[in-house]
């Protein structure tokens, strides 16, 4: 099939990541992926850019700008549909798959409303797609009754005016009543679940992990993981991970403070990601790797790690998570949305109350006391989960499923084997 992908950005943050691997797996299952994105680093053919549209389109929103900043912003949005719904036409996809689109900017009714001239599949990488306007409601359950003025995230990204929010909430809702061929898709049981219980509890609502590279991301001998990154040799190694150290979603913060006053046995703190520092805080030695573009250095800092630890105030489906597991190292995460689908306590790692700094402590020593024979059956358990959830094939499969189904053409289905190198396809013929 062709598949289109329409995302804001296709190679940055942790959904285009997630968004190129799926991508990718469905390359290789024989399928062809167009891009349609706002922020595009890597061209190549058949992807495209929507926020580049016509000059007289540019000449006029830069005439408006000067005198008319909010008519400016609405005609920027403007344009980049109408170049988007060009794109479809230039394109003839048989699908359409959605990510994420609120950093474009794009209205929330969008997808409903492409799906009127294409089947869509709408990835959803947070709660955006069922709120008035945040991607992560915490402890608001407005969305499921209606967003309204009194939003208590309307100021954290994506932003929106506080009296927009519930105009933004019921265009959705309204959307969704005209929309044609439209399935949604969520990584998790956990968003799925909060999908169902506001507006799109009468929507067509799967869910499909994602997916990962178990040939990049695989245990490598510590010691050698260690070797290569410089790493001493007889230290207590953790790490955390988070695109930006200083999002306050990401809980980094909160791991510093349970690290403040430890007084068990001396850590290495590893850290990947913009915004780490290189300090001490008593027994506690910050070493930041920064951002590492190079997947296999990723994996390596993960095999360099007896845990690593996310201690999140909200989240889907860390892709952080499904790479340390494929690493054969076990998590220490907050038990919010999606986490817990990764983490088995007692199993694959350990899950702590969210914000809490004495109980993360407590639990990051609990497993840091581990013995050594106990270490080695925690990496098989963790790779062995990895292998049987998030390998590329099954999710691709998976996905041609669902296209098969929203656009009435064939998909083969397939007998999956779980091996040490992934999940082999065979393909039968369709039924």
């Amino acid at each position: 099939m062709k598949i289109l992908f329409v995302t804001d950005c296709k190679d940055r943050g942790g959904a285009a990541i997630s968004a190129r691997r799926q991508a990718q797996a469905l390359q290789a299952a024989g399928h062809e992926i167009l891009w349609a994105a706002d922020h595009v680093d890597q061209f190549g053919p058949g992807v495209y850019r929507y926020s580049d549209y016509a000059f007289g389109r540019r000449m006029l929103r830069q005439s408006a700008g000067k005198a008319w900043p909010k008519t400016a912003k609405k005609l920027h949005a403007n344009f980049k549909i109408a170049r988007l719904l060009e794109i479809v036409a230039q394109t003839s996809p048989d699908v359409i798959n959605v990510h994420n689109i609120h950093g474009a900017e794009l209205p929330g009714d969008l997808p409903a409303r492409l799906s009127l001239r294409r089947p869509v599949v709408w990835t959803l990488h947070d709660m955006w797609a069922f709120t008035g306007t945040c991607a992560y409601s915490y402890a608001c359950r407005a969305f499921e009754t209606g967003c309204h003025a009194q939003c208590p995230h309307h100021n954290q990204y994506p932003a929106l005016p506080a009296k927009q929010v519930g105009p933004a909430y019921e265009r959705r809702i309204s959307a969704l009543h005209k929309a044609g061929q439209l399935a949604f898709v969520t990584p998790s049981q956990w968003l799925a679940n909060e999908a169902w219980r506001g507006m799109l509890r009468g929507a067509r609502v799967e869910v499909i992990p994602y997916s990962l590279d178990l040939e990049v991301f695989r245990p490598i001998a510590r010691q050698a993981a260690r070797a290569a990154l410089g790493i001493p040799q007889d230290k207590l190694v953790i790490l955390s991970a988070a695109a930006n150290q200083h999002d306050p979603r990401k809980g980094t913060a909160i791991l510093q403070q349970a690290l403040q006053n430890w007084d068990g046995l001396e850590i290495l703190w590893l850290t990947v990601g913009a915004g780490g520092r290189k300090e001490t805080l008593g027994k506690v030695q910050m070493a930041p790797l920064g951002s590492l573009s190079d997947e296999r250095l990723v994996a390596l800092a993960y095999n360099a790690a007896e845990v690593f630890v996310l201690p999140t105030l909200a989240d889907n489906l860390p892709n952080t998570l499904l790479e340390a597991a494929a690493c054969g190292t076990p998590s220490l995460g907050s038990n919010v949305g999606g986490v817990g689908e990764v983490i088995i306590p007692g199993h694959t790692g350990w899950l702590a109350p969210a914000g809490e700094v004495e109980a993360l402590r407590q639990t990051l020593r609990q497993a840091l006391l581990r013995q050594p024979g106990e270490t080695e059956q925690w990496r098989v358990n963790c790779r062995q989960y990895a292998l049987s959830r998030y390998a590329p094939a099954l999710q691709a499969e998976r996905y041609a499923q669902l296209y098969a189904q929203l656009t009435g053409k064939t998909a083969g289905s397939a007998a999956l084997e779980i091996n040490e190198g992934g999940i082999a396809s065979t393909p039968k013929a369709a039924a």
